[in-house]
């Protein structure tokens, strides 16, 4: 979906690019919502390292925030629904 919006909007950029939701996520919560979305009951525990190292997903190319425009967690429904999961 957001190849075709890119090309039919003709907002081709040179250079690979990180493209996958407007909101930032952290690792922990990435996890937490394939365990609530895939139902797996599992139990996830958030883990604070001894130095601070930000993991956040999140991207830096204003395209990014430009043609995607559904959350992580929109995505993951939509691909467990694509499965039939």
């Amino acid at each position: 979906r957001i190849i075709e919006k890119i090309i039919k909007e003709n907002r081709y950029a040179e250079g690979i690019f990180h493209m996958y939701s407007p909101d930032t996520v952290t690792k922990f919560e990435l996890v937490s919502i394939f365990n609530d979305v895939f139902s797996l009951g599992m139990t996830i525990n958030s883990v604070e390292a001894a130095e601070f190292c930000d993991r956040s997903l999140s991207s830096i190319h204003p395209l990014a925030s430009e043609v995607s425009q559904i959350t992580i967690r929109e995505q993951v429904k939509e691909l467990k629904d694509f499965f039939n999961l």
